[in-house]
């Protein structure tokens, strides 16, 4: 189903083209991962420096939740588009040949 919306988008002429270096995908993914390691350490070091008053710990948490649901969506869109192909163990349900 990616590869249909892909030649749909192609065909439009919207888009030039969605082909994307698999490069940029890793950075992009470590660059959230950073971010989420970044702000559950700033939460820890604000809960142990505020000792539990204050609202420093949760702007962190708040921040990585909101992380983490855009690395969610970043993912869902990647897989559904095709920019990001599951490995053979790992197929998405569209991906899936139908028994014989």
């Amino acid at each position: 189903m990616g590869a249909e919306v892909r030649r749909h988008l192609l065909k439009s002429r919207r888009f030039i083209s969605l082909e994307v270096n698999p490069v940029w995908i890793k950075i992009i993914i470590l660059a959230f991962v950073a971010l989420m390691l970044y702000s559950l350490f700033s939460g820890l070091f604000f809960l142990v420096k505020d000792r539990g008053h204050g609202s420093r710990t949760l702007k962190a948490l708040t921040a990585r939740i909101s992380i983490w649901v855009l690395l969610f969506a970043f993912l869902c869109v990647g897989l559904y588009t095709g920019l990001i192909k599951p490995t053979n163990s790992v197929r998405p349900p569209w991906a899936q040949t139908a028994p014989e």
